[in-house]
């Protein structure tokens, strides 16, 4: 039996958004490790439902699900444990098994929910440049599909004149 692995991504403004809370909370990168293999994997490989993650509703997208990583255990958060008021919002390709991180926020800056806006921003994006891959690959296809009629129409017309076809009337 192979191990599933997710392979891990993020957005520019999550970066930027991680490293203004990791000035605020030293222990931040190291809680963002456990966090992602105790609660991301054991949801997503395991199957094991801890509470921690939940999926957010009401963004549609054939290839991605978004959820909401809620239960983040963050040692600089003396006594609050997995109440920590960290919010993260990641996106999930479930057939390569791709997250991409969206946002990261404390919910006592004074925020309770995800920026739904950029999810919807993300999400278009996503679904664009899968678009125009298609595009770009049909087209690709119907120019090599013309030219094999093309050389296919060529190699006829030659062997017509050296008369080792003949013509059908």
């Amino acid at each position: 039996m192979t191990r599933q692995k997710i392979r891990y991504f993020e957005t520019q403004s999550f970066g930027k958004e991680f490293k203004k809370l990791q000035k605020k909370f030293r222990t931040l990168p190291e809680d963002f490790k456990v966090a992602k293999v105790n609660a991301i994997e054991l949801f997503h490989i395991k199957n094991i439902d801890n509470k921690s993650v939940e999926l957010i509703p009401g963004f549609k997208s054939n290839k991605f699900q978004i959820y909401k990583l809620r239960k983040f255990a963050c040692k600089s958060l003396k006594g609050r444990g997995v109440k920590s008021g960290i919010r993260i919002i990641y996106a999930l390709d479930s057939v390569k098994m791709n997250i991409t991180f969206l946002e990261i926020y404390f919910k006592g800056d004074g925020r309770d929910n995800e920026d739904r806006n950029r999810i919807k921003e993300f999400i278009q994006c996503q679904d664009l440049a899968l678009e125009t891959l298609i595009f770009q690959i049909s087209e690709i296809r119907v120019h090599s599909v013309i030219n094999y009629r093309r050389n296919t129409l060529c190699w006829i017309y030659c062997q017509l004149q050296q008369g080792a076809l003949s013509k059908v009337n």
